[in-house]
């Protein structure tokens, strides 16, 4: 085992956390991933990766933009982009991020440790 788990999500399909052990996460059991707002990217429109997101509701704050957007799955999803990002309420778009960054909690809410990069 390469200590991965792969994880099987409403909106981003398949996706694999590189954990030091497998100890709280299980084969079946429920998972939570967390990805930090600033993780989230946009993809470039044709990009066919990520999910879409209908825009609810954006802040322009001077130094950088704040999304906050629903999946088609309904899930919520936070996004802290660049200040020139162009997005408006009801529009939708494709988004991603980096499973490097991706951060697994168990189904009490514990984090599972991540496995740390080589280097």
């Amino acid at each position: 085992s390469d200590g991965g788990v792969v994880v099987e999500t409403a909106s981003f399909g398949v996706v694999r956390v590189a954990v030091a052990t497998p100890d709280g996460a299980r084969p079946g059991d429920a998972v939570t991933l967390g990805i930090r707002p600033e993780n989230v990217t946009i993809a470039s429109p044709g990009e066919k990766s990520g999910a879409k997101v209908e825009v609810r509701l954006v802040e322009e704050l001077g130094n950088e933009t704040l999304l906050a957007a629903e999946t088609e799955a309904g899930e919520e999803v936070v996004a802290k982009l660049a200040p020139t990002a162009r997005l408006v309420g009801g529009e939708t778009v494709s988004i991603g991020f980096d499973a490097e960054r991706i951060h697994l909690f168990d189904g009490n809410g514990q984090a599972v440790i991540r496995k740390r990069a080589a280097g």
